[in-house]
C-alpha cells in the first residue's frame, strides 16, 4: 500500500466517523438508555473539529512525506514530528471523547426494559470501541514513523511497509465501522428513535 494508499485509507475511516457523527442525536427524552445515548452521542460530536482535522494533518503528513522519497531525499524529521504531533493530539481528543461515549453506550446497552435503544447502543458501542481500536493504530504508527524518519539511516522501503500495514488495519476497521454504523442509523429511522 502507498503512501497515497494510505492517505485514503484514514481519510475513509475519519470520513466513516463524521457521517455517524453528524447522523447522531435523539429528539426527545424517553428514559436512561436515551439519556445515555444523547451523552454518548455528544461527546462524539463535541470533537468533530478535531476529528476533521485527523484527515487534514494525516494529509498533510504524507504528503509530505511522499513528495521526499518520490524525489529520492530523506523527509525532514523536524516537520514530520511537527506534524504528527498536530495530528496525535487531535487523535488524542478525539479518544478521549470516544472513551466516554463507549463508557455510555455501555450503559444504555446494559439497560434491560430499553429494547430498540439498548440494540441501538450497542451498536454504537461496538462502533466506538473499533474507532477506539483504529485510533491506537495511528497513534502508533506516527510513533514508529517518526522513529523510522528520525533514523540516520533512513529506510524508504521501511517506512512504507509501515505505512501499508497500518493503512490495511485501518481499512479494515474502517470498513467494520461503516458497517456498523449504516445498521445503527438504519436501526434509528426504522424505530424512529
Amino acid at each position: 500500500m502507498s503512501v497515497r494508499s494510505l492517505t485514503t485509507t484514514v481519510c475513509v475511516l475519519v470520513v466513516a466517523l463524521l457521517v455517524a457523527l453528524s447522523a447522531v442525536g435523539c429528539t426527545s427524552d424517553t428514559g436512561q438508555a436515551k439519556s445515555d445515548i444523547n451523552s454518548g452521542d455528544n461527546m462524539l460530536i463535541s470533537v468533530k473539529t478535531q476529528d476533521a482535522a485527523l484527515s487534514t494533518g494525516i494529509t498533510a503528513l504524507l504528503d509530505s512525506v511522499s513528495k521526499s522519497i518520490k524525489a529520492g531525499k530523506k523527509p525532514d524529521a523536524a516537520t514530520f514530528e511537527k506534524n504528527a504531533e498536530a495530528v496525535k493530539k487531535n487523535a488524542e481528543a478525539v479518544k478521549k471523547a470516544a472513551q466516554q461515549a463507549v463508557s455510555d453506550y455501555r450503559d444504555a446497552s446494559k439497560i434491560t426494559g430499553a429494547g430498540d435503544y439498548a440494540k441501538y447502543a450497542a451498536l454504537k458501542l461496538q462502533s466506538t470501541e473499533l474507532t477506539l481500536q483504529g485510533i491506537d493504530i495511528l497513534l502508533k504508527y506516527l510513533s514508529d514513523g517518526t522513529a523510522i524518519v528520525r533514523s540516520a539511516t533512513f529506510n524508504p522501503e521501511q517506512f512504507l511497509q509501515t505505512s501499508d500495514s497500518a493503512g490495511k488495519a485501518l481499512q479494515e476497521i474502517g470498513a467494520k465501522v461503516d458497517s456498523l454504523q449504516k445498521q445503527a442509523e438504519a436501526l434509528r429511522a426504522s424505530k424512529k428513535l
